[in-house]
C-alpha cells in the first residue's frame, strides 16, 4: 500500500499557503478602488442563485425544508430555460406534497427577480421551516478584500451586502418572510424561510429581488445552459479509455522515489525530486469492482494524466453495500476481507501506473448494537 507521509502538518500549510497565494493572486479585488472585476448573478439547475466574482463563487444556495422538530422534509426543484432572460422553475416539498411552480427572469437595471408559488393541498402546523439559504463563502470574501458583512433588512425583508464605494447586494422578499436569521449566528449563512411554523392550505407567494452592482451581468439561465441536444453525439467520452495518453508524465511505479516530505513551501519526495500531484477520487460504490475493471480503470487513470487518487466512503456503511467494515455482522469491528482486496488491488494497480494513493482513515464508519457502547440507543435515535 502506497501512502504519502506527510511530516506533521507543514506541508498542509504550504498547500494552504499556496493555494491561498495563488487564489489571491488570481482574484484578488478591491472594490474600494472600482478596479474591473467580473460580477454576476445567475440561476442554478436546482433553481437557486449562484453568485460569482471573476468566476470564484461568492455566494450560493439550497432549499433545506424540515417538519416538526428539524424532521428533514427536503425538496426537489429543477429549472427550465425558456429564453437567455426567462426560466420556469418547477417541483416538490418532499414530505409535505407541497408543489413548486414559478418563473427566473433577468430585468434590466441589473435585477434577477424569482417568482414562486407554493400549492399546499393541507393544511399544517408545528413546522420548522424552509427555503432558501445562502451560503457565503466567508474565506473567499476575506481574500476578496471584502471587510464589511451581510446584514439583514428590518420586517424579514431580506439581506444586503456592502461591497464597498457605494456598491451593494440587496436580496429583497415580498411579502415579508415568516422568518429569516442567520444560522449560527454567523452573518455568511443566512435562511430566509418562504415555509413557516404553519402552512394554510391553498397557494402562497412569494417574490424575490435580486439587485446587483450597476456593473454587474444577471442571467436566468445557469451558465452554458443548453436547451437542444440534437447535434449531441453519443458516447463521445469513452468510459474505459482516454482521448489521449498522458501517463508518460508519471514517473513510476509510484514510490520510486521515496516518500513525499515538507520541504520549506515545497513537496518533495525523498531523494529531492520536487512532488507534483493531479489528483481525483475514487469512491463508495465505484470501489468494489473485479480485477479486469480495475486493471482497466488505472491505466485510465495514469492515462487522464491524473497522479494522486483519494480513496474515499470505503467505510460508509450508511448507504455503501460493500464496505471495509463486515456489515453481515451486529458490530462495525470485524472487517470485510473481500472489500479489503479490492482495496488492496486498486493500491497494486495504482502504484504500477504511477498514481500515488490517499487512503482517507474514517468516513462514515457507524457504531452498531454489537459494539455495547454506553448510551448507544440515544446515539442511535440521532444517526
Amino acid at each position: 500500500m502506497i501512502i504519502i507521509r506527510f511530516a506533521k502538518s507543514a506541508v498542509m500549510a504550504a498547500i494552504l499557503t499556496a493555494t491561498l497565494t495563488a487564489s489571491a493572486t488570481a482574484v484578488e479585488i478591491d472594490l474600494e478602488t472600482q478596479r474591473h472585476h467580473d460580477i454576476e448573478a445567475h440561476t442554478t439547475k436546482d433553481g437557486g442563485l449562484a453568485i460569482r466574482v471573476d468566476q470564484t463563487p461568492l455566494v450560493t444556495t439550497g432549499f433545506p425544508v424540515w417538519a416538526h422538530n428539524f424532521s428533514w422534509v427536503g425538496s426537489k426543484i429543477s429549472l427550465k430555460p425558456e429564453s437567455a432572460t426567462r426560466s420556469t422553475l418547477s417541483g416538490i416539498l418532499g414530505g409535505l406534497g407541497v408543489n413548486v411552480s414559478g418563473e427566473v427572469v433577468a430585468e434590466t437595471g441589473h435585477r434577477l427577480v424569482y417568482r414562486w408559488v407554493f400549492d399546499a393541498s393541507k393544511g399544517y402546523s408545528d413546522l420548522t421551516g424552509g427555503g432558501l439559504e445562502f451560503d457565503i463563502n466567508e474565506g473567499i470574501a476575506k481574500t476578496l478584500g471584502l471587510t464589511t458583512k451581510p446584514e439583514l433588512l428590518p420586517e424579514n425583508r431580506g439581506w444586503k451586502w456592502g461591497l464597498g464605494n457605494g456598491q451593494s447586494i440587496r436580496v429583497e422578499f415580498d411579502p415579508p418572510l415568516p422568518n429569516i436569521y442567520f444560522e449560527g449566528h454567523s452573518p455568511y449563512r443566512i435562511r430566509a424561510f418562504m415555509i413557516g411554523t404553519t402552512l394554510e392550505p391553498g397557494q402562497h407567494s412569494y417574490v424575490m429581488t435580486v439587485n446587483m452592482p450597476e456593473d454587474a451581468k444577471v442571467s436566468a439561465t445557469p451558465p452554458m445552459a443548453v436547451t437542444d441536444k440534437t447535434g449531441w453525439y453519443r458516447n463521445a467520452l469513452n468510459g474505459l479509455a482516454s482521448p489521449i495518453d498522458l501517463s508518460f508524465l508519471n514517473d513510476g511505479p509510484a514510490g520510486s522515489h521515496g516518500v513525499a516530505m515538507a520541504d520549506g513551501d515545497r513537496i518533495v519526495f525523498a531523494d529531492g525530486s520536487p512532488a507534483r500531484f493531479w489528483g481525483g477520487t475514487l469512491a463508495a460504490y465505484a470501489l468494489y469492482q473485479p480485477h479486469d475493471v480495475i486493471d482497466t480503470q488505472c491505466k485510465r487513470i495514469a492515462a487522464l494524466g491524473y497522479n494522486l487518487i483519494r480513496i474515499h466512503h470505503q467505510d460508509s456503511m450508511g448507504w455503501v453495500p460493500h464496505t471495509v467494515i463486515d456489515q453481515k455482522r451486529k458490530d462495525s469491528q470485524h472487517l470485510d476481507e473481500d472489500m479489503l482486496e479490492r482495496i488492496d488491488y486498486w493500491t497494486k494497480c495504482l502504484k504500477d501506473h504511477g498514481v500515488y494513493v490517499w487512503l482517507d482513515l474514517h468516513v462514515g464508519r457507524l457504531i452498531k448494537p454489537g459494539d455495547d457502547v454506553p448510551g448507544f440507543s440515544e446515539i442511535w435515535a440521532h444517526t
